[in-house]
């Protein structure tokens, strides 16, 4: 069919705003996720357990602040951590839960809080009714040696996500735990505790902060340089295994080695080529992790993240080279641009705070990066140990870009061979038709000769 002018830039038009109307779909979907995770937070995933061991007067008033900042909430619409009351726990297992990853965190009434800090304030009350300036020299002993920050002990875990622990879980909890010293201050005052007379006197900290909190951080993230150099071997990991991918397909796809070779000789060749460079690959990335304060403990940590960072890059590799090698089959170019912005999305699934997202963007944990760099988490603090998952994961991922690539790159293959097969038809024929012209022209001449003759 000829086309005309008119036709021929119709069909151009149609392609050029299909295309453009795709990729646009999906930069809007990549806009929306980023939004859902970084700009819109929605902690309500992140469990905390409220664990009341003391059984007095101060672990009523932990469940009695816990339940009135969620009614706060709910008439307010902010958005909270989801608070949960636990019992029948002791404190190491609630430390114990967190360090799995069955809560991110916990606030705990420490048992005989109550008993402390009812002690402490009766032995004051009598201590300044015996003397007014309630001189030091008569303070009780037990009572100048009360420690409000025993009444309370808040569990989180940085290593598993410093930020989510930070924004989410340990910011929450010291919030909560300064309330509950107020709570217990208006609490007394409702009954009609002579609190007052401490006021001015050396046990006036009874008042001020009868309660307080004490931190434990079951494996700290306190290292920045840790979480540049963690930055900086992802980067480092993805760039190389793109510049790795461009330079193999530019050494095997060129048009002598695809007519010298079979294809199955040419991706033997590429799995011999890719193999140790992505092993050499993620040793330079464990490598720097390493530079940059990562102590790995056990040792054999470093080889487990090694072995991690290979299979991620292998991962990347066959994702670059479906990308790279899709115009050179004949399907359009803006399946590239949209197969591309897949690996936007999966960086942006493994760095942003997925924890944090609402449930529609939580497909970003099954990204690679997400699990390479959760895996490696465990690996450099121990904590969150779900590496068997993660490598599942990275390992499914890895079939499926094996089997997809090593389809497009046997199409791609095929058609070359089509179109050099094409090509070498047309260049005989152009040839055969040049041949005839000349005999053409040597015929007639002679025949014109031997008519004037």
């Amino acid at each position: 069919m000829v086309f005309g002018p008119r036709q021929l830039e119709a069909s151009i038009a149609k392609q050029y705003y299909l295309q453009g109307l795709a990729i646009l779909a999906v930069w809007f979907a990549f806009v929306a996720f980023l939004y859902g995770q970084a700009y819109a937070p929605n902690p309500s995933s992140i469990v905390i357990y409220v664990v009341d061991l003391d059984g007095g007067v101060v672990g009523s008033t932990l469940t009695t602040a816990v339940s009135k900042l969620i009614n706060d909430s709910q008439a307010t619409g902010a958005l909270l951590p989801a608070f949960t009351i636990v019992s029948g726990e002791t404190f190491d297992d609630v430390v114990a839960k967190v360090s799995a990853g069955d809560a991110w965190g916990a606030i705990v009434a420490n048992k005989g809080a109550s008993t402390a800090l009812q002690s402490a304030l009766a032995s004051a009350i009598a201590a300044t009714s015996r003397n007014s300036t309630a001189d030091a020299a008569v303070a009780p002993a037990t009572t100048l040696a009360y420690n409000a920050s025993l009444a309370l002990t808040i569990v989180f875990d940085e290593g598993r996500q410093s930020q989510v622990v930070s924004s989410a879980v340990a910011g929450p909890l010291r919030t909560l735990a300064a309330r509950i010293g107020t709570q217990y201050a208006l609490v007394q005052a409702s009954r009609g505790t002579t609190l007052g007379s401490l006021v001015g006197t050396p046990f006036s900290g009874l008042i001020v902060s009868p309660i307080s909190y004490t931190e434990v951080n079951i494996h700290p993230s306190t290292a920045p340089v840790v979480a540049v150099g963690v930055a900086l071997g992802n980067t480092f990991l993805m760039v190389a295994s793109i510049f790795g991918t461009v330079l193999l397909l530019s050494k095997t796809q060129s048009p002598e080695v695809v007519e010298a070779l079979r294809p199955v000789t040419i991706i033997s060749i590429r799995i011999r080529l890719v193999l140790p460079y992505a092993i050499l690959l993620s040793l330079l990335s464990t490598v720097l992790y390493t530079i940059f304060g990562v102590k790995w403990s056990p040792v054999e940590n470093f080889f487990g993240a090694w072995f991690l960072q290979c299979l991620t890059s292998l991962v990347y590799i066959g994702l670059f080279t479906i990308i790279l090698s899709i115009p050179k089959i004949g399907l359009p170019p803006a399946l590239s641009g949209v197969l591309a912005l897949l690996v936007v999305f999966n960086v942006i699934g493994g760095l942003a705070v997925v924890d944090l997202a609402s449930p529609f963007y939580k497909f970003g944990y099954g990204f690679p990066i997400y699990n390479a760099a959760s895996g490696l988490r465990t690996l450099i603090f121990g904590s969150y140990n779900r590496i068997g998952l993660n490598v599942g994961v990275l390992f499914a991922w890895l079939v499926c870009c094996s089997i997809v690539s090593l389809a497009v790159v046997l199409s791609g293959f095929e058609r070359k061979r089509i179109l050099a097969g094409v090509a070498k038809i047309t260049s005989e024929k152009e040839v055969e038709d040049k041949l005839e012209e000349e005999q053409g022209d040597e015929v007639a001449p002679t025949a014109t000769n031997q008519s004037a003759a």
